[in-house]
């Protein structure tokens, strides 16, 4: 199979599903007054609704994994957390939290593996696809991704959408499902804004000192070395990515694509909107935000894409458990218009 181009890339997104904003705008008007979260919340998805209703079923989550090399580094998290492998494993069998809060709204859950250590083989219910088999390499010492993994997960990302679009799902969910992949995303949100990482890292009770201290040695380093160029989102991906987060970049161009918005969730997801944001700039309309949160770099990333999320509070839980709790607000919205 040829390999997949930055420029192939810029030629399959030339054209994108063009938002509705005439369409929407009526839908706005009707509301008049009375114009309030279910009413923005209906008339953005008007604009992306390809008849005359306005629903987010069917919906899938599509939760990629993958390990990250950063991890090698030793001392970056609390100890407790499980394995991508474990989490990976939990997904199979069905007694994940996103598999019970999935059965509980009615969402699909795909789980992926991009690149996990300890998962050879495929499980079952999961989507074997391991770009790089034991995940990424260190960006503490050495480039994330080679040019070729990170432009086969985004080709990946895009089918994986256009399949979704297929099957008519109207709301897509993307998720991260690795144990490093934070420290991922606060780089790449870092790079992207011209923050310094430091600035950008959770520290509250929940954050012990030394670990604190720790993740901020390790990521101070790692920029130093990398020296990520701020306007090149691809530079920025390879450098600090993954395999996971790279799918979820072409998972959202490709929503972008076939016209099918997208619910952000937590840091890895809201880290790759950014980069779309950054590719693609006439993505602005696609993304909607689930929850507020606590650590600075998801407040810097939703500052910069410019979007209020649907729950003013935080949810602690990762890898898409908050988009799920902001399902039911949608749809009782969309039961609204449609009453």
């Amino acid at each position: 199979m040829k390999q997949y181009t930055r420029e192939m890339f810029q030629e399959e997104t030339r054209q994108l599903t063009t938002y509705d904003k005439e369409k929407a705008d009526k839908i706005k008007e009707g509301f008049g007054l009375s114009f309030d979260l279910p009413s923005s919340l209906v008339t953005r998805l008007s604009g992306w609704s390809k008849d005359d209703t306005v629903s987010v079923t069917p919906r899938a989550v599509f939760s990629f994994s993958s390990d990250h090399g950063i991890e090698e580094e030793g001392g970056l998290t609390d100890g407790f957390s499980l394995t991508t492998a474990d989490m990976l494993r939990s997904l199979s069998k069905g007694t994940s939290e996103l598999n019970i809060l999935g059965q509980k709204t009615d969402t699909q859950i795909i789980p992926i593996n991009l690149g996990t250590k300890g998962i050879e083989g495929a499980l079952p219910g999961v989507v074997h696809a391991p770009v790089m088999a034991s995940g990424s390499l260190n960006f503490a010492h050495e480039d994330a991704l080679t040019e070729a993994s990170m432009m086969t997960a985004v080709r990946l990302g895009i089918e994986f959408s256009g399949e979704a679009a297929s099957r008519g799902f109207r709301l897509l969910i993307a998720a991260c499902n690795s144990s490093s992949v934070d420290l991922a995303a606060v780089s790449i949100i870092a790079a992207l804004t011209g923050r310094q990482a430091e600035d950008l890292l959770e520290r509250g009770p929940d954050i012990a000192d030394g670990l604190f201290q720790r993740q901020l040695e390790v990521i101070a380093q790692a920029f130093a070395a990398r020296a990520p160029y701020e306007e090149d989102a691809f530079d920025i991906l390879k450098k600090f990515g993954g395999p996971d987060l790279a799918a979820m970049v072409g998972f959202y161009a490709g929503a972008a694509i076939y016209g099918v918005p997208v619910l952000l969730d937590d840091r890895a997801s809201l880290a790759a909107a950014l980069l779309v944001r950054r590719l693609l700039p006439e993505t602005r309309d696609l993304f909607f935000a689930s929850h507020t949160r606590t650590d600075p770099a998801s407040d810097r990333a939703l500052f910069e894409l410019g979007i209020t999320p649907v729950i003013e509070a935080p949810v602690r839980q990762e890898a898409g458990i908050g988009a799920l709790f902001a399902l039911p607000v949608f749809d009782l919205a969309c039961a609204l218009f449609e009453a």
